[in-house]
């Protein structure tokens, strides 16, 4: 049985243009990979701050120099809360170019302006700031 030759070219035809589709995609997702590994705010920002209030008091403020954090309960993760109720690790905070983002239970949020509550304890963050 013989292929037309049209049906060769018609094949090479998307089977190149499916190769240089996925090249553009694998480019554009190492290019948004590398850039999510920077610190927020550009170069010479100070890093954003975690608020940390208990029972509607103010009782932490920690500087999110690292790009991520354990918070919960277990005293091996970077932010402890004590107790009651606490989960051992309640969450996780990663720190991107695009923001502050919460995760806990295989689910991500970006931190919503409201804050994050656990029990008696409310986090939020503030925003990037550029030194004066």
């Amino acid at each position: 049985m013989e292929i037309p030759f049209w049906t060769i070219r018609l094949l090479n035809a998307l089977f190149t243009s499916l190769l240089g589709l996925l090249s553009l995609r694998l480019l554009s997702w190492a290019l948004q990979c590398g850039r999510e590994n920077e610190r927020p705010g550009g170069p010479g920002a100070e890093p954003p701050v975690l608020n940390i209030l208990r029972d509607r008091a103010p009782f932490l403020r920690v500087p999110l120099e690292k790009d991520r954090y354990r918070v919960g309960r277990d005293s091996e993760c970077d932010i402890v809360l004590k107790g009651p109720g606490i989960p051992l690790v309640a969450g996780e905070i990663s720190v991107r170019t695009s923001g502050c983002f919460f995760s806990r239970d295989r689910q991500e949020c970006l931190f919503p302006s409201g804050g994050i509550a656990i029990l008696n304890y409310l986090l939020t963050v503030e925003s990037f700031r550029k030194p004066s």
